[in-house]
């Protein structure tokens, strides 16, 4: 029986379930099962929502905020000075907080900058991750705490309301039917396992969304529809939180992708290298004179290819190699013939190196 390669059926696997997001997203529904209060199955569409209906949902919101206040519930504010007199929380918690949502970017930042120094990335990696950590803690006992806000109300019935405006039958018809219908329903397990739903099958994270936006599968759709005019077949105002979140992601690999000093692969798939990149990109655009860009805004050519180089400093032989394959093939071969003229010189002057070509 033929052997496959070590990483075909997990290659497979990621690409059959990037053509489902893709597919997914596309189509701004999804399909899901879940289970009402007596524990039976029941299978829904779920409509990823628009524009105007998250407005329509920030609306409520703030609707219900002000009700709820107004029958005396006590603010997020309040509790905080009503638990800080029990000892329970109070501004030092406030404080570690913010304090580690500031750790936490000055972190991300680091990773960037470290990018061709293995071993201090892989270490401050496990820092992010132990901020990462802490802060999910504290925002844990933060929910519990606060659950009686007037705040914490109104985002509750805010997802009561988004369970409603997105769930479909089979059939593509509003499950509901009406608003009345759904505030007369009675079984708040199967509203509270939609949300769950929605939130898992209709929501992606950046990091899902960059995977998507870069894969060949989807490319290949977004040049045939640049300004996605044609993309989901339904105006602009109508496209869900996903859908232009997909597009803002394509818009920024056409960035990367099309500059005339692409990155190599490593990097485009490396979301913290690919964004120093980026980063180090625009300072650079931003840095240059109007005379040295086209109207394109990227550099123009120039007679003197000694000074296009760039020097990064790297000190193990991976990130090395990394770099090296950042250089085009043409360089790598020019860089090996000199390497094999210094080899057999022992010593040579630069400029007998390259014979006046700098």
């Amino acid at each position: 029986m033929p052997s496959c390669p070590p990483n075909l059926g997990q290659d497979r696997m990621e690409q059959k379930e990037l053509e489902r997001c893709v597919g997914q997203i596309l189509w701004g529904k999804s399909v899901v099962e879940v289970l009402d209060g007596y524990c039976n199955p029941h299978i829904f569409i779920l409509r990823s929502l628009s524009i105007k209906e998250i407005n329509y949902l920030e609306y409520i919101y703030n609707k219900e905020l002000h009700k709820g206040i107004s029958a005396g519930l006590p603010t997020h504010d309040e509790l905080i000075t009503i638990n800080l007199e029990f000892g329970v929380w109070g501004d030092q918690q406030e404080q570690r907080l913010k304090q580690l949502e500031s750790l936490i970017k000055t972190s991300k930042a680091r990773i960037k900058d470290f990018q061709f120094f293995k071993s201090k990335k892989k270490q401050e990696e496990k820092i992010l991750q132990q901020l990462i950590k802490e802060k999910e803690k504290l925002n844990s006992i933060q929910e519990n705490l606060f659950t009686n806000s007037a705040e914490a109300r109104a985002e509750e019935i805010k997802r009561r309301y988004m369970v409603f405006l997105s769930t479909e039958t089979m059939e593509e018809k509003a499950y509901w039917g009406s608003e009345r219908y759904f505030l007369d329903e009675t079984d708040n397990i199967i509203i509270f396992n939609l949300a769950l739903s929605y939130l898992d099958h209709n929501l992606y994270t950046t990091l899902q969304l960059r995977k998507i936006a870069r894969s060949p599968l989807w490319r290949f759709r977004w040049s045939m529809a640049k300004t996605g005019a044609d993309l989901y077949g339904k105006p602009i105002a109508e496209w869900s939180e996903m859908q232009n979140m997909l597009v803002y992601w394509s818009q920024y690999y056409d960035f990367v992708f099309e500059n005339p000093d692409r990155p190599s692969d490593n990097i485009i798939d490396d979301d913290n290298a690919c964004d120093a990149w980026v980063e180090k990109e625009s300072k650079k655009n931003k840095s240059s004179s109007k005379q040295d860009r086209n109207i394109f805004g990227t550099k123009k050519a120039t007679t003197n290819k000694f000074h296009q180089e760039q020097f990064i400093m790297a000190n193990d032989p991976e990130s090395v190699q990394e770099i090296q394959d950042m250089n085009d093939p043409s360089t790598r071969a020019k860089l090996r013939y000199e390497h094999g003229i210094i080899q057999k010189e022992g010593s040579i002057s630069e400029w007998k190196l390259r014979k006046g070509k700098i």
